[in-house]
C-alpha cells in the first residue's frame, strides 16, 4: 500500500457542518467534492448524487442532473473547474435506504461536455452493486500502484 494514502476508517461529516456554520447558511458558489483519484498525474473527480425520489420510476437508473434546475450551478461549476484543470469528472446517481444500506442501483456518468444551454453532457453506464464495487476498487487500485 502506498505512503500518500490511509483508508477511510470513520464517518466524518464535521467539516461538511463546520462550513455550513462558518458560512451561518448563507447561499455561496461553493462546493465540496466527494472523491479525487490520481493516476499517473491525471486526475479524476467522483460526484455521488443520492436519489431520493418516492416516485417509482425515477431511480438512479432514471435520474440525471439535468432534470434538477436548482442544482444547475453545481454541476456547471464542477463541469468547469475539472475542465479548466484538464480532469475527468464522474457523476454517480444512487440510492440508499433508511439504515445506510446501499441499493443496488447505480448510474455512472463521465461528464464530457456542456451544451450551449449550459446543460452537462454524459457518457452512461447502469451499474448494480458488485460492478460499481468492482469499478471504485479498479480506480482505487490504479490509484495505488504510482
Amino acid at each position: 500500500m502506498s505512503v500518500w494514502s490511509k483508508s477511510i476508517k470513520k464517518w466524518d461529516e464535521s467539516a461538511k457542518i463546520l462550513i455550513i456554520q462558518l458560512l451561518d447558511w448563507d447561499k455561496t458558489w461553493w462546493f465540496d467534492l466527494d472523491s479525487v483519484y490520481c493516476i499517473k498525474w491525471k486526475y479524476y473527480v467522483i460526484e455521488f448524487l443520492k436519489c431520493e425520489s418516492t416516485i417509482p420510476w425515477i431511480n438512479p437508473f432514471t435520474s440525471h442532473p439535468n432534470k434538477y434546475r436548482f442544482n444547475k450551478q453545481k454541476f456547471i461549476s464542477l463541469r468547469n473547474i475539472t475542465k479548466k484543470l484538464k480532469w475527468t469528472l464522474y457523476l454517480i446517481n444512487y440510492e440508499m435506504d433508511e439504515t445506510w444500506k446501499a441499493w443496488d442501483r447505480f448510474k455512472l456518468m463521465e461528464v464530457t461536455d456542456l451544451d450551449e444551454a449550459k446543460w452537462i453532457e454524459t457518457i452512461s453506464k447502469n451499474m448494480n452493486f458488485e460492478e460499481m464495487k468492482k469499478w471504485r476498487k479498479d480506480l482505487n487500485q490504479a490509484s495505488l500502484k504510482q
